[in-house]
């Protein structure tokens, strides 16, 4: 996962970001809640279906905007009462990063209207987007004001977000801990992996370089 790789807006963030705008970041909060699950409960894939298709890569290039490693992960995935079980329609997570940055997450394939935003404070002030344009208010002020567009909102592989676990779902199954080398979903990989076993621990797990992850994960819930 790469700026490139990432959201429209994600090179106007890193700009602003690297151009101090906002000082020192402190913590970041992202929602992406999407109205279409784009699958029947016969279709729906492996568990936690949200985290694999879409979560992973969130956490993994807010990694990559912020520059810093994730250290531990708190988190909560569960799905809906009316669907079958495992599905991970809904995926919380509370990541501690390396330099005291924290990141809230809300991921849902469950909306009644697809939601997108993200909020990045900072000691000078803050950076919201909601997927297209991108705002700035510094300490003091009462309003946002935009500083930077995209001619259109983010949106992902078009692919059923089921078809999109189920892929990364093997290859998190196949993932070899002992390769260094391995491309751009090597750390939605190690993610996915802290998230789900902090999910059913109940307790916080650290979140481990992608050359030494195990992935001895087990069945899907």
């Amino acid at each position: 996962m790469t700026i490139t790789d990432a959201p429209v807006y994600a090179r106007s963030l890193a700009r602003l970001l690297g151009a101090g705008l906002i000082g020192t970041v402190t913590h970041v909060s992202c929602v992406d809640r999407r109205a279409r699950v784009g699958a029947s409960p016969a279709q729906a894939g492996p568990g936690y279906v949200q985290l694999l298709a879409y979560g992973a890569d969130h956490l993994a290039w807010l990694r990559e905007l912020l520059a810093v490693d994730p250290v531990r992960v708190m988190a909560r995935c569960a799905q809906l009462p009316w669907r079958s079980e495992g599905l991970g329609d809904l995926t919380e997570a509370f990541l501690e990063m390396a330099s005291g940055v924290h990141v809230q997450y809300h991921g849902s394939l469950a909306s009644l209207r697809d939601h997108h935003e993200l909020w990045i404070d900072g000691e000078r002030g803050a950076l919201r987007t909601n997927g297209r344009l991108v705002w700035f208010r510094r300490t003091g002020w009462l309003r946002f004001v935009p500083v930077a567009g995209s001619p259109r909102r983010w949106t992902d592989d078009p692919s059923v977000a089921a078809v999109k676990a189920a892929d990364r779902r093997r290859r998190l199954d196949a993932f070899n801990p002992e390769e260094t080398a391995g491309g751009d979903d090597r750390w939605p990989l190690a993610i996915a992996e802290a998230v789900i076993r902090a999910d059913r621990s109940g307790r916080p797990v650290a979140v481990t370089e992608p050359s030494k992850v195990a992935t001895a994960i087990g069945a899907s819930a």
